[in-house]
């Protein structure tokens, strides 16, 4: 795919249709998204409308736009973790090139757009995107380049703490090697990390001298399954070491993947030391963390300043303010704070979390609230002391299942959504709802079967032929952008974007996927690790932004099918 780029402006032709597309290249801080979508309304006159459709619990508004008046109703939300900003900037990117969308459509289906359900913690995002874009400009650099540093620090250190926290389990058994081997082997999650494109070199081959004298080309993993397994420990670990060291001296340290490799490699050296220990994973320095100090603390002085302003004739508030962790924090937690934010899905009202069908970690029934054992659920205030933020989606094996719903209270943000899908049940409306979330290029659309009970089979049909869909028309998009990227993945049988077959309990997606049909989780870019990394390479933000203005095309002709809803669904 053959791009232009002049100022911040990004142009591709389409390879099979020859059309030119043209997307601002820009992070979407609340300046850019308010900007495009006033500009949507001010030229859509008559055919769009924005209000507001509630509140948070810190009173920021909700604004639902509206566009069209045909008889079934798509709902499309953005923003509701935070820190995946990269899907409230393809939702606005799509009110910027309406005019491409195929109006006729409109006569059928009336589209509600929220494009950020969690105001409040993009607000904190959106401080940390404007220091970026200030830190860029003060040292003349890249966005691109900034961005795809971030992305490279993101996996370095996702691969460096998922690896070593699964070698945890066997570094001291007496048995290593046999685990060892078998880790390498057989681990999914190992395998799917060395598959990552942000670590090329794991799987690219260099020469290894053979006790022959002759070299092999091998890759990494290779060379170490080449170790005799039936060895001493000493002289095993021994043999690996030597081959990291071998490894590392064939790098070149002028290519920052070949950095990043030689940052793992070195920690799994230092670690295969006799005897062997367990890891102290919390003293692991984060790459990508590093890169946002500076930056992460000029953004947290500017929010904090910013809200003490804004609230200081708000006497509520300001009680309420002055008890938050976003307040009283050190300046080394105020970091933290802040790249949590950034990098987690760790983000602010926790839109996942706070549901009867959420994993959770030791929850505890508080009122009818649901509250994390670090504290409230909560966004730019929160009242726990040990750590600033509450986490929506933590490790399956500490999940404690489903709750009673009884008695549960979603917040605000959530009441908000399920009370317009409620209504537009009620009035026979309802046509769909497409959840727009960050990265991973997935599709989720089948929920969790011990919560549908005895509709799932009605939802699962539903939901699959809305996808299906969304998934045919991502293929022509990239068909057309792309041509050797989709012939690619044709031969191998696959799709750009995948279909999850199942969905875990995750929070209130999953309860929306249980309670209503034609609910689809869009995990946008590709391109994983938040905020930046979808930014790292312009050809990933072309292709993410145009699947998207395509998938919800065909999104709108699947719902305009449907004159009459004949799902028979649970709607409490």
């Amino acid at each position: 795919m053959k791009i232009n780029k002049k100022d911040n402006i990004i142009e591709v032709e389409g390879q099979k249709t020859g059309k030119n597309y043209s997307y601002e290249y820009v992070l979407p801080t609340l300046e850019v998204i308010n900007k495009r979508v006033s500009n949507f309304i001010n030229n859509h006159k008559g055919m769009s409308d924005i209000d507001i459709v509630g509140f948070t619990s810190l009173g920021y508004p909700l604004n639902e736009i509206k566009i069209g008046n045909g008889p079934k109703d798509l709902f499309i939300v953005g923003g509701t973790h935070s820190n995946e900003i990269i899907a409230v900037d393809v939702i606005s990117q799509f009110l910027e090139h309406f005019d491409e969308f195929d109006s006729s459509l409109l006569n059928d289906v009336t589209i509600h757009i929220i494009p950020i359900q969690n105001p409040e913690g993009y607000r904190v995002l959106d401080s940390l995107m404007t220091e970026v874009n200030g830190y860029i400009e003060r040292n003349a650099l890249d966005l691109e380049e900034f961005c795809h540093d971030y992305y490279i620090n993101y996996r370095t250190d996702d691969l460096i703490f998922k690896s070593f926290k699964e070698m945890n389990k066997f570094m001291t058994d007496e048995n290593f090697i046999v685990h060892y081997r078998d880790y390498i082997i057989n681990n999914e999650a190992y395998g799917r990390l060395h598959e990552n494109n942000a670590l090329p070199r794991l799987n690219k081959q260099f020469p290894y001298l053979q006790e022959d004298g002759e070299a092999l080309m091998l890759t990494f993993d290779q060379a170490i399954l080449r170790i005799d397994p039936t060895l001493p420990l000493d002289k095993y670990l021994y043999n690996v070491r030597t081959i990291i060291m071998d490894t590392i001296n064939k790098l070149d340290l002028n290519n920052k993947h070949d950095i990043a490799l030689k940052i793992y490699l070195e920690m799994l050296s230092s670690s295969l030391v006799k005897p062997l220990t367990l890891i102290n994973l919390n003293t692991i320095t984060k790459l990508h963390q590093n890169q946002l100090k500076q930056v992460s603390m000029n953004a947290y002085n500017t929010l904090k300043n910013e809200i003490e302003e804004e609230i200081k004739d708000d006497p509520k508030l300001k009680i309420d303010f002055e008890k938050s962790y976003l307040f009283t924090c050190t300046e080394k937690q105020a970091h933290t704070i802040m790249v949590q934010f950034a990098s987690n899905i760790i983000d602010g009202v926790n839109l996942n979390g706070n549901t009867p069908y959420s994993p959770g970690i030791d929850a505890i029934r508080s009122g009818n609230e649901v509250y994390d054992s670090r504290g409230p659920l909560s966004n730019i205030r929160n009242y726990s002391k040990e750590g600033p933020l509450g986490s929506s989606i933590p490790d399956e094996r500490k999940a404690f299942g489903i709750i009673n719903e009884e008695n549960i209270d979603f917040v605000n943000e959530n009441k908000i959504l399920l009370s317009l899908l409620n209504k537009s049940m009620e009035s026979d409306t309802y046509g769909g709802c497409i959840l727009c979330h960050g990265t991973g290029g997935l599709l989720y659309y089948k929920p969790n079967e011990e919560l549908t009970k005895n509709n799932y089979l009605n939802i699962i049909e539903s939901n699959e032929d809305l996808v299906d869909s969304m998934q045919n028309a991502i293929d022509g998009s990239i068909e057309d952008l792309d041509p050797e990227r989709y012939e690619m993945l044709m031969l191998k049988g696959k799709h750009y974007y995948s279909k999850r077959q199942e969905a875990d309990k995750t929070g209130f997606g999953d309860f929306l996927r249980s309670k209503f049909p034609k609910v689809i989780m869009y995990e946008n870019s590709v391109m994983g690790g938040n905020p930046f990394s979808p930014y790292g390479d312009k050809e990933n933000y072309v292709r993410t932004v145009n699947c998207f203005l395509k998938a919800i095309e065909a999104a709108c002709k699947n719902v305009s099918l449907v004159k009459k809803n004949t799902d028979e669904v649970l709607t409490k």
